[in-house]
């Protein structure tokens, strides 16, 4: 296993990121939302699903910051 290099995003984007991992699908980000996940998709912990509906999915990287936080390494 090697060490997941972490790109902090900050309270509020990493709660909706985790928002987006236990939704357990694709979704789309509300209008307020738009500027957390764009800071998701240029951490790399969010990939654009489909640009014309907008929806977004969490990325291995982002489910393994998620786990990496939850475990206090």
């Amino acid at each position: 296993m090697h060490s997941t290099s972490i790109e902090p995003i900050g309270t509020a984007a990493r709660t909706f990121l985790r928002r987006v991992r236990f939704a357990g699908a694709p979704m789309k980000p509300e209008a307020d939302e738009l500027e957390l996940a764009m800071t998701c998709i240029n951490a790399g912990y969010l990939r654009r699903i489909n640009r014309g509906a907008a929806l977004v999915d969490v990325t291995d990287a982002g489910a393994a910051y998620l786990d990496k936080l939850a475990r206090c390494e």
